[in-house]
């Protein structure tokens, strides 16, 4: 078991599911009671191995305002820990994080999903 499974597995136990893993090594996604979704991918197969840490939430409508401030929390000069790429369909906004795989760990994880919940926080404002 390489650090990015042994994260998601104590990632797993912190939220009561022991037995979450990648599925082949490469994806998982959480439903959420709220209709979110978690994904995590692990890309090591890249130049700079990087797992991807997504959150989406449903959206009643697309705005323009909307679209402007997922692009500003997107924007390379927005404060992050990891860089933010901002996407959506006609359901949901998505945001994700690119984390290098040699700087994730179990806290760098939950930094990365805290700061995704904030940022959909501060885009609905």
């Amino acid at each position: 078991m390489n650090w990015v499974e042994q994260t998601i597995s104590r990632f797993g136990e912190s939220i009561g599911i022991p037995t979450l893993a990648l599925e082949e090594g490469r994806s998982l996604r959480l439903k959420l009671a709220n209709d979110c979704s978690i994904l995590i991918h692990n890309l090591p197969e890249l130049p700079i191995a990087e797992v991807v840490v997504s959150r989406s939430e449903p959206i009643a409508y697309t705005s323009s305002a909307l679209f402007r401030a997922a692009l500003q929390a997107a924007d390379f000069r927005s404060p992050s820990a990891w860089p933010v790429q901002a996407a959506a369909n006609n359901k949901e906004l998505i945001l994700a994080m690119r984390i290098p795989q040699r700087a994730f760990a179990f806290n760098v994880l939950e930094q990365a999903l805290n700061e995704l919940v904030e940022l959909h926080q501060k885009i609905r404002q």
